[in-house]
Order: C-alpha cells, then structure tokens, then sequence
C-alpha cells in the first residue's frame, strides 16, 4: 500500500511539471497583439501644416548662424598661416662608449707566460741554470712554460713565473724575487753586474752587503 502511494505522488509531480513546462512554452511562443492607436486626422493635418510652414524660417536660421562662424573664423586662420616657421635644430645622439666584453676583460687579466717570450722553442736556449735559485727541475718547469732565454726570464713578471712552477707540481721559490734582476744582467753581458749581485744574495735574496 505504502509503495503504491509513494509511485501515485511521483507520477502526480511529474505530470505537474510537465504541465507548468507546456504552459511556459505556450506562452513564450505569445507575440503580443500591436496596440493600435487612433488618431485623428484633422489633428494631423493642422500638425503637418504647421511643420511645413515653420520649415522655411528654421532653415533661414541655421543659414544665417552657420554662415557667422565661418567669416569670424577666416581672420584667425589667415592670422595662423601668417605666423613664422621655427626651425628646430637637430638633436645630436651622444656617443656611447663602447663597453669591454666581459671575455676580453678575463682574457687580459689572465696571465699567459707564452706572451712574454721573446723567442721561439727553435732559439738557442741559455742555460738558466747560472741563476740562483733555478736547478735542473726548476730549469726544466721554465722551459716547459716556454721560458728558455735570459730575455724570457727577464721579462716574465714574477705571476707568470709562479704559474710556471706550480704547473710543474713544484712548491715556491723563495729566490723568485732576483730571477728577473739576475737574467736581465745576463742578458745584457754585464758579467760583472750579475758577479756582483750574486755576492749579495742569500738563498736567492738580496741582502744589500757588499
């Protein structure tokens, strides 16, 4: 019983809202009636007569206050045209200096031991080994660095000579600080120059004694 009351409820919603469905489309497919207004015609025509007749003096009107502006307007305008032209002067771009690429900036600050070489690997090598403080393992971390002259020696800065040494796996030299002196004095035949100046080193220092 409880089952048959519940589907009778069901198909009673449902045919309601069905109904309420038909019923919104019915009407939203309604067009309204057009209303239809009376008017009488001797209204109209002693409205339209009146138009026709204020139509000749409105157009003379807006004539006339079309035509005002125009002639005030002519002085002004022959006034503008009248007027100097200023020439401007030409706006002059100022030079941007041109900026160091970050890759030549890291390429100068790094020191290159081959670019104070005065010689090539085919020059006569001196024996750098008359220096103080440059052996046989010493001698041969500075040619493999492409030191092999009195000039290269001379002309290396003491960087370079220190990339040298440390390329080879070999510990600082405290005599570094002389090699540049002792191999300029080589290089430039003073003998006696470079005697001299080997009296005053001890472990590759100058002492400064006589």
């Amino acid at each position: 019983m409880a089952w048959f009351i519940g589907q009778s409820l069901l198909i009673i919603i449902a045919a309601f809202l069905l109904g309420l469905l038909v019923g919104y489309l019915l009407w939203a497919r309604r067009k309204p009636e057009p209303i239809e207004e009376t008017v009488d015609e001797e209204m109209v025509d002693t409205v339209t007569l009146s138009r026709i007749r204020e139509a000749p003096a409105a157009a003379t009107a807006e004539l006339v206050a079309a035509e005002q502006p125009v002639a005030a307007a002519e002085p002004e305008q022959i006034e503008v045209q009248q007027r100097p032209v200023t020439r401007v002067a030409p706006i002059v771009k100022a030079a941007v200096p041109k900026q160091v690429e970050p890759d030549d900036a890291a390429d100068a600050d790094i020191p290159v031991v081959a670019a104070v070489a005065v010689a090539t690997e085919d020059s006569p090598a001196d024996d750098i080994e008359r220096i103080e403080g440059i052996g046989p393992k010493m001698k041969a971390a500075l040619n493999n660095a492409g030191i092999r002259t009195y000039a290269q020696l001379a002309a290396a800065d003491e960087t370079a000579l220190r990339t040298a040494i440390e390329d080879a796996g070999m510990n600082f030299a405290p005599s570094i600080v002389t090699w540049a002196a002792q191999a300029q004095l080589l290089a430039d035949g003073d003998e006696a120059g470079f005697e001299d100046l080997t009296r005053r080193l001890v472990a590759g220092r100058d002492t400064g004694r006589a």
